[in-house]
């Protein structure tokens, strides 16, 4: 048994999917989550997030259209994230944004533990801050998490909150000027 979202919208709505498999599957899950060192709820979990990203992402995929109202970028900058988990414990964490738009991004946490990950990804909301690459402005967003992802590092996808206009405005020239 494992959850996984209602909706690509909020994961803080999540349903529980159940269903059979053989003895045979259920040894080879096994085996597979303890290579990945997971349980087998958390590797299930894992699996159909993968699974369900990379249709969501792939190239060509027509069942899936950009979920952003605004283009996003493909960056890599370094930043710090401080997460607020769910008991309101607050913590930062190193990150790396790895896509941008003016309405949110999308950033890696590298070298976190399956446990830590799980904690992460159930987060409600997460704080980015970052240089913008070329300037010396350092800005700070506030994101609602929109979904998340485990595939070789934990990715979490954010929309801004209460943005202010300076920040947006960096990150808008930003993206017009990698055009």
């Amino acid at each position: 048994m494992f959850t996984v979202p209602k909706g690509w919208a909020d994961m803080s709505e999540m349903r529980r999917i159940c269903f059979d498999i053989s003895r045979d599957d259920e040894k080879s899950l096994e085996y597979l989550a303890t290579e990945e060192g997971m349980d087998v709820p958390e590797y299930l979990r894992s699996l159909v997030s993968r699974y369900l990203f990379d249709l969501q992402v792939g190239a060509g995929s027509p069942d899936f259209s950009e979920k952003r109202e605004f283009p996003r970028k493909q960056v890599s900058i370094l930043g710090v994230s401080c997460v607020r988990f769910s008991d309101n414990e607050m913590r930062s964490y190193p990150v790396i944004v790895e896509d941008i738009s003016e309405g949110g991004l999308r950033i890696s946490f590298r070298s976190v533990d399956s446990v830590l990950a799980e904690k992460l990804a159930f987060a409600d909301y997460f704080e980015v801050v970052f240089t913008v690459p070329e300037t010396t402005h350092t800005v700070s967003f506030y994101c609602k998490r929109m979904w998340a992802s485990s595939q070789t590092s934990l990715n979490l996808a954010g929309c801004f909150e209460g943005a202010n206009d300076m920040s947006v405005d960096l990150v808008s020239r930003m993206i017009i000027e990698a055009a």
